[in-house]
């Protein structure tokens, strides 16, 4: 079985790597631990606690990571794992050590969405858990500065500087972009802050402030720019863009040095930022690449391989993709990924990503079980989405679930003609923010559906609406699956976990009884203990998704 790598830290202290495995089977994550360059795993934490966001611990004899809405920490000699915080009402995520290693700091928010994510530190010895941000917006990816006084997090298009034990903050504002923050963010006086900000299509600004005013003491623009970090001197940065490595000299930000990447060594990046580790040593790092393979750079070395990918990168199945791109309605060009098996069905299901403003995952193993199936698989990179430009990514603002509704309509009519398969029916499915998306699309009855399919499907608007406050009462009610579920004109299944925080039980029961009210099929399964991807229950899942597919052509 194919094996990747998709999370890693490292720490010079112990020469301990720490991996997210993947394959191409669901529910197969899991935490390998390796030594000094080895790629045999000397431990590893088990899939069933569905990992993600692991960070090693500064002392490199621990590993913290979340799953299924709690945070763990696994003691590596020990090879032991613990929920440290296991709350049925909150769900909690991306947790960050402080830098002594005995406190984390997360984001969580009740079950019920009932207050936004907001940043926790939680002291190890004591158990003793403190909320250390109070935001109407949302708060996540904590990341300590070196002295572990303060914590920098996201909020919105900003980024919140908290005090881990009183309760003074400071907003550092993003004008003109989203900033974006990683762990190597804060300078090692403790006074500065960096983040980057797309400011344009391969043009992102570098900005540096001071944490103590809010002042932004530093800008420049770098082509290319993806993430900066300062090196624990701070007398320099390290700077990741699409093509290169490169390091700059602080305060001056002349270039010292640089290396080009390969197609295959750019880093592989998370909502937590690039996954790389900076040696405290010497001015260099150490990277995750898109191809699997560990990367180190430093001053002395020009960049090499140190960890080679757990086994050849060949796809899990045999298919062929094509890109062609079709005009919506309203003149914007749409991209759209077409798969095609290697053995048909006859069948063609339209399969709508999560977001808005994700990257289509040609991994994706729902993808994949459908093409395994038979079932050609249209992806509509709808407006939104990232990876096609700042125009398209931006294109949905204030008519998100309106345009991007037709635009899964219209790449399915685009389909029938490009493809003189006109009358024949497809199938509609979409998870997350797709599901969002699937719901409503199902509503127009004139749509070539013949059935759609949510997947841990939102059912509350996301997305800038309109400032006027009668357009925007208006823009909710015919954007909401719960109050157009009466509309719906297709049969749907809707697969749901019962600990899912984007869309409450009581949600998908409303949209399942306004469907039958009028008359057509609905099936709900709700799956017992289940959060948002459903990543236990992936073998019953696609049992009922080939079902219903088979049922209804």
């Amino acid at each position: 079985m194919h094996k990747f790598y998709t999370e890693y830290d490292y720490n010079a202290l112990t020469g301990v790597s720490a991996l997210l495995q993947r394959s191409f089977k669901p529910g197969t994550a899991e935490i390998v631990v390796c030594r000094d360059n080895r790629s045999d795993p000397i431990a590893a934490v088990p899939g069933h606690f569905l990992p993600g966001a692991l960070q090693l611990s500064p002392d490199g004899s621990r590993i913290t990571f979340h799953g299924n809405g709690r945070i763990y920490v696994y003691e590596i000699d020990r090879d032991q794992t613990r929920a440290v915080f296991d709350d049925d009402g909150q769900h909690a995520c991306f947790p960050s050590w402080s830098p002594d290693g005995e406190k984390l700091a997360f984001g969580a928010y009740p079950v019920t969405r009932s207050s936004p994510p907001r940043i926790y530190t939680l002291d190890l010895a004591s158990s003793e858990i403190r909320q250390v941000s109070d935001s109407p917006g949302v708060d996540r990816f904590p990341h300590w500065n070196p002295a572990g006084e303060r914590i920098a997090a996201r909020r919105h298009k900003n980024i919140v500087v908290c005090n881990s034990v009183s309760e003074e903050s400071r907003v550092l504002v993003g004008k003109g972009g989203r900033l974006e923050i990683n762990r190597y963010s804060w300078h090692p006086n403790e006074l500065e802050v960096l983040a980057t900000v797309e400011i344009q299509d391969d043009l992102t600004s570098l900005r540096i402030f001071h944490v103590a005013t809010g002042e932004e003491i530093h800008f420049c623009q770098i082509g290319g720019l993806k993430a900066a970090c300062f090196t624990p001197t701070g007398t320099s940065l390290l700077i990741v863009t699409k093509r290169s490595l490169l390091e700059l000299s602080y305060p001056g930000m002349e270039e010292q040095r640089r290396f080009a990447f390969s197609a295959a060594s750019d880093p592989v990046f998370t909502l937590m930022g690039p996954q790389l580790a900076v040696e405290a040593a010497v001015a260099g790092i150490r990277f995750l690449g898109v191809d699997s393979n560990v990367y180190h750079w430093d001053a002395e070395t020009d960049c090499q391989s140190v960890l080679k990918a757990p086994s050849p990168p060949a796809p899990a199945i045999a298919y062929e993709s094509e890109e062609y791109w079709f005009a919506a309605r309203d003149g914007h060009r749409i991209p759209v990924i077409r798969c095609l098996p290697s053995r048909g069905n006859g069948r063609c299901i339209v399969f709508v990503d999560g977001g808005p403003g994700a990257k289509l995952n040609p991994r994706n193993p729902t993808v994949l079980e459908l093409l395994q199936a038979g079932y050609e698989v249209l992806r509509p990179v709808y407006r939104g989405q990232d990876g096609y430009g700042s125009e398209h990514l931006r294109a949905n603002q204030e008519v998100a679930g309106e345009k991007d509704v037709t635009d899964l309509i219209d790449c399915a009519l685009d389909w029938q003609e490009r493809f003189a398969r006109r009358g024949e029916r497809l199938a509609l499915a979409g998870f997350s923010y797709g599901g969002f998306l699937t719901f409503l699309a199902l509503t127009h009855a004139d749509a070539p559906w013949c059935c759609g399919i949510s997947l841990w499907g939102c059912t509350q608007h996301v997305g800038p609406l309109p400032d006027d406050p009668l357009a925007r009462e208006q823009a909710l009610a015919e954007r909401s699956p719960i109050r157009q579920a009466g509309r719906i004109a297709f049969p749907v299944l809707i697969l749901h976990g019962s600990r899912d925080t984007t869309a409450s039980v009581t949600d998908v029961t409303a949209i399942r009884q306004s469907v039958e009210e009028r008359g057509l099929h609905c099936k709900l399964v709700v799956f017992e203990g289940g959060t948002h991807g459903l990543q236990l229950s992936r073998k019953a899942m696609y049992e009922e998704v080939f079902a219903f597919l088979v049922k209804h052509r």
